[in-house]
């Protein structure tokens, strides 16, 4: 277990890892006072892809529990999110979205729980704290590490993480999410704040910021997953042949000076385009066509073959029947087992099976009974 505790302004956060949540591919505790927030991440380690966007789902959920109530519903159970934990989400989200690699189509989830609460303290800031953590120490690809803060005026000083009664006296209310680079989310509102009184905001904010980022960074050196490489889905073959023919085509009608004269061109190319690639669509239609019309055929047969198959068996096993009681004679017995053996075989040779018959004439009933039974039997 890793566990690190940092002042940020009059708040002390405490960062931990190691302890729960140990299969979620990151995981990280992040307390402050009496409010204890837990974000684990997973994604798809195959990074199948494919849905041609990034299936990303960053959820903050705050229980009735976390401040020890009930909810006051008749079955007494946690609904859906509110509001409040959706604006929180999204914050969250346009946090850690930046900072993915481009192509990264892997579904990936962000789960923000707070376990305990305590209204002096920030719980959507600090889950975004928490997300950023258990991504840098995951094998997920995320450039980080980041922090985030809120900023607010008490009186004419800056303060770090303010109070509920600070931020209601205060005329700047700024969230900033900062990596190494500089800012990468800010959401806030001021009343009537001169620009200088933000950008000081925001300076104070990298400075006061810097030691957490640190610590994240000295978190992953002890406790971090390698991550792992991006697997960039790729475009079907037909594709680059297409984005070949169209382009120059395109770059012309583009460089139409005139307005009208530019968007007849447009589309003149765009018509063009779409027959070429029509008459491909038809050609693979008219294969796929074929192929579906063999395959059914295929299919007819199969099952003619599965139907002969079974009238055979069934036939094998009146006979085998009617073998152990004795009640047909000894010519007539042979008789149908060879016919029998015949046709199995013939069916089977058509299958790709492979089936031996054993018994030739002067071979007695049971001999050849038990024989065929025992090499042909499905």
């Amino acid at each position: 277990m890793w566990e690190e505790s940092i002042a940020l302004g009059a708040r002390t956060l405490t960062l931990q890892t190691g302890k729960i949540a140990k299969q979620a591919h990151g995981a990280v505790l992040v307390k402050d006072g009496k409010t204890v927030i837990l974000s684990t991440v997973v994604y798809d380690a195959a990074q199948s892809g494919g849905a041609g966007f990034f299936p990303l789902t960053v959820d903050f959920r705050s229980y009735y529990a976390a401040a020890g109530r009930i909810p006051g519903s008749f079955q007494r159970r946690e609904g859906r999110g509110g509001d409040p934990e959706i604006l929180a989400s999204r914050l969250c989200d346009r946090s850690l979205r930046p900072l993915f690699p481009e192509g990264f189509q892997a579904e990936t989830q962000v789960q923000s729980t707070v376990l305990s609460f305590d209204p002096a303290s920030d719980a959507p800031v600090l889950s975004i704290i928490a997300a950023a953590a258990a991504l840098h120490l995951s094998e997920i690809p995320w450039r980080g590490p980041l922090a985030a803060a809120r900023i607010a005026h008490a009186g004419k000083e800056l303060v770090l993480f303010p109070t509920p009664d600070q931020r209601a006296a205060s005329d700047l209310d700024l969230v900033l999410s900062l990596s190494r680079e500089g800012v990468v989310m800010m959401e806030g509102g001021a009343r009537q704040v001169p620009e200088g009184d933000v950008m000081a905001a925001i300076a104070f904010a990298q400075a006061r910021l810097e030691p957490l980022l640190d610590r994240i960074e000295a978190m992953r050196k002890e406790r971090g997953k390698p991550k792992a490489a991006v697997i960039l889905p790729q475009p079907p073959a037909f594709e680059a042949e297409w984005v070949a023919s169209a382009e120059p085509a395109l770059k012309a009608a583009l460089a139409v000076p005139e307005k009208s004269a530019r968007r007849a061109a447009l589309a003149a190319t765009q018509k063009e385009l779409e027959e070429q690639i029509g008459g491909i669509s038809e050609r693979r239609n008219a294969i796929e066509q074929r192929l579906y019309a063999a395959t059914s055929s295929s299919g007819r047969d199969l099952q003619a073959m599965s139907d002969e198959v079974r009238h055979l068996t069934e036939r094998r096993a009146d006979l085998e029947e009617l073998e152990l009681v004795a009640m047909l004679d000894q010519d007539r017995v042979d008789a149908e087992l060879r016919a029998l053996g015949a046709a199995w075989r013939e069916v089977a040779s058509g299958s790709g099976a492979v089936v031996a018959i054993e018994g030739e004439a002067g071979v007695g009933k049971s001999r050849l009974a038990y024989e065929f039974m025992k090499t042909s039997r499905p």
